[in-house]
């Protein structure tokens, strides 16, 4: 597991379904997944603070959706494998 920390926020982020496969712990703004190797690679997630805002492209530009609580499948929700960049809600 890769650990992104700097604060009390806390989201992680799998690589498959039911949180499974590589992680990653964001406790911060991230405009770039690429640099952590996942971008447009998270298929479930677990927030364990805060609320963060999603979106599809680096920088928190396109389509995005404020999360608070964890999803096993993002397949559900049309979200796998889209999401390019994240950041905390204040």
């Amino acid at each position: 597991m890769t650990t992104f920390l700097k604060n009390n926020f806390r989201l992680i982020v799998y690589q498959d379904i039911q949180y499974q496969g590589q992680s990653l712990v964001i406790t911060d703004d991230v405009p770039r997944l690429g640099e952590f190797g996942f971008n447009d690679g998270i298929s479930s997630f677990q927030v364990t603070g805060g609320t963060w805002l999603l979106c599809e492209h680096y920088d928190y530009q396109g389509e995005c959706f404020e999360v608070s609580n964890d999803n096993p499948n993002l397949l559900k929700i049309n979200w796998n494998d889209k999401i390019s960049s994240i950041r905390r809600i204040k």
